[in-house]
């Protein structure tokens, strides 16, 4: 290709990719790869980003650093498309890099302040974004990601106790614009918590309008009319959803802050539930049920000292002391306490014989201690055979499978598990174990099931991933050996293994990007400069191809594959001199590499030595047969 050609194409890359048709920008830059410019690589990279393919862009960029050295351009991008492939942590670290080198100093910070807030740490993302609007006041796109990180932020300091800030910023949302049922509800929640229920009636009032039938809501409106002295209003509105509020609701704004904690933690609002509750505590500390339900509530938010210390609180007061038994059961079986809870369990049992859930309990818990598997299997199957679907004992019979080495009997189960709850710990963790060594049909579903749930399990990824490459599926292969290198295995193994896909893949320019990167750490290693030559060779550039294996081969360590490679080469460009050293080179390192002899014979055969070549073709084929 001629300087002026290669000019014209990379013209064509960038219209493309202005046009926002990346796919025909990837391919333009593609052909472009084996020079020495680093725009070409940046470029393909950005084109890849736009596809959606941001493990690839990662691996590109990542590539580009390798072969031309520190770029803050090359930075950017490598944040950006880890920020799209929702790793937060590494776009962060690439994207501060950047911003130091004062690269898109308005995009950075936009980008850097989203991947904060992504990495769940809203105040650095207002702190970021906040100078972000102020480089760029103009941008929208910056401007809502900071609306957005404020928001955040807000909720984060109400469920810290600073009600006034959350206030400030809830009403500088709403005074730019904002609105969604969150903000009313919260900024209702700031003014009843400072006392000024006056201001958080209207705020209650259009909460509503989404949801009016919603009892929280309601409890909420209620106690605020009552509190502003508005009676006959709250009795009207009582009156109107009797059906809907608890049962004993009466026209008490603090009875109604009462009922507001078992409301939340009905709905899964849990943090809410902690902090109305709290709220009650204060006023009320001998109150035994809002210990119960911030127990509960912590318990499901999985702070378990928290939820231990008021369940225990709670199981003082008789009125509580049962529910708090079982709280404090799930809770121990929850933090693998399996002996402790089993204990609960049975002392449980005698105090409420009745319960036949509790059998359901100690089946589960004497299944993790050491109740031989076939005892825990039956019992196992007669709860299935009499019970409604039940994930934990879905996960608990496939658990037992595995103790017994009935792995494929268990993947069924834990299938059927994972369907009722995705994110069930015992299932997942049992999957885990079956998997290196689970040979069914489906295999690769059942990888593929595990990572979706555990993506950054990097045994498994290793474990799937080399499965795939012994599958010959290349196309997967590709895609988790970039997943496992973008998550900081950039090992000589890893990309000696994705060129190798490549190239089964026929992805020739890709692969010689790999093997250019790897001569960049290691330039004399033959494997490395023979993967160089056929790619070019692959590509279409042979004359390139075999004046680099000359230059190579004068570096390179003594090596018959090489050697030969570069005789196929100088043979396929009609250099029979070249070739004949080379396979002769090749046979006086290895003796018997019979495939050299094999193309002497056909030298000798087009120069017409019929008898040469019928000699060594018999030398090759004896060799051959040896081997």
């Amino acid at each position: 290709m001629t300087t002026a050609q290669k000019s014209q194409l990379f013209q064509k890359g960038l219209k493309a990719g202005r046009e926002r048709r990346y796919a025909d920008a990837v391919t333009a830059f593609t052909r472009l790869v084996d020079g020495e410019d680093p725009r070409t690589l940046l470029l393909l990279g950005r084109s890849y980003h736009g596809l959606g393919d941001y493990l690839q862009a990662v691996h590109l960029f990542h590539t580009g650093l390798k072969l031309y050295g520190d770029s803050a351009e090359y930075h950017f991008f490598l944040g950006r498309s880890y920020l799209s492939a929702g790793s937060a942590e590494q776009a962060i670290f690439w994207l501060e890099k950047a911003y130091r080198e004062k690269f898109g100093t308005s995009q950075t910070l936009g980008l850097l302040g989203s991947a904060y807030l992504k990495a769940k740490n809203p105040a650095k993302a207002v702190e970021i974004l906040e100078k972000a609007v102020g480089l760029a006041p103009g941008n929208r796109g910056i401007y809502i990601a900071y609306l957005n990180a404020l928001y955040v932020r807000a909720v984060q300091l109400f469920h810290g106790g600073n009600a006034d800030l959350a206030r400030q910023i809830l009403l500088f949302l709403l005074d730019r614009g904002a609105e969604s049922e969150g903000l009313h509800l919260y900024l209702a929640s700031c003014f009843r918590e400072l006392g000024q229920y006056a201001d958080a009636l209207p705020h209650l009032t259009a909460a509503r309008q989404t949801a009016p039938d919603d009892p929280v809501l309601v409890s909420q409106l209620v106690e605020a009319l009552m509190a502003t002295g508005q009676r006959d209003k709250a009795r009207k509105l009582m009156a109107q959803y009797q059906e809907v509020l608890p049962e004993g609701t009466a026209p008490s704004p603090e009875l109604v802050e009462e009922l507001l904690p078992w409301q939340y933690l009905n709905q899964g609002k849990l943090r809410r539930a902690v902090y109305f509750a709290l709220k009650v505590l204060k006023r009320k500390p001998e109150f035994a049920e809002m210990s119960l339900v911030i127990g509960e509530a912590y318990r499901r938010l999985g702070q378990d000292a928290k939820a231990e210390a008021h369940l225990e609180r709670a199981r003082k007061n008789p009125q509580v002391s049962l529910q708090a038994e079982y709280s404090l059961l799930s809770l121990h079986w929850q933090n693998g306490h399996y002996q402790k809870a089993l204990t609960e369990a049975q002392r449980l049992k005698k105090l409420t014989p009745s319960d036949d859930s509790l059998n359901y309990y100690i089946t589960l818990l004497k299944c993790e201690l050491d109740t031989p598997p076939a005892e825990n299997i039956e019992a196992l199957r007669s709860l299935i055979a009499r019970l409604e679907p039940d994930p934990f004992l879905f996960a608990a019979l496939a658990k037992e499978y595995q103790k017994t080495g009935l792995e494929d009997l268990a993947h069924p189960w834990l299938k059927r598990a994972l369907k009722l709850d995705p994110q069930n710990k015992s299932a997942v963790e049992t999957l885990a174990m079956i998997l290196p060594t689970l040979d069914i049909p489906d295999w690769k579903q059942a990888f593929e099931q595990y990572l979706e749930l555990r993506h950054t399990d990097q045994t498994i990824l290793r474990v799937f991933t080399q499965r795939l490459l012994e599958a010959k599926d290349w196309p997967e292969a590709q895609q988790r050996l970039l997943q496992w290198i973008s998550q900081g295995h950039r090992t000589h193994g890893n990309l000696r293994a994705l060129a190798y896909v490549y190239r089964m893949r026929n992805l020739f320019s890709e692969a010689f990007l790999i093997y250019r990167d790897l001569l960049h750490q290691d330039p004399k290693n033959p494997e490395y400069l023979s993967g160089v030559v056929l790619c070019l060779y692959k590509l279409g550039k042979k004359e390139l191809a075999l004046e680099f294996a000359r230059k190579a081969a004068v570096a390179a360590p003594q090596n018959a594959r090489f050697a030969y490679q570069i005789g196929l080469i100088a043979q396929a460009c009609h250099d029979r001199e070249q070739a004949e050293r080379s396979f002769r080179k090749a046979i006086e390192i290895e003796t018997n590499h019979w495939p050299s002899y094999l193309k002497l014979s056909e030298l000798f055969a087009e120069a017409g030595d019929t008898a040469s070549a019928e000699r060594y073709k018999k030398h090759a084929e004896a060799l051959k047969l040896k081997t």
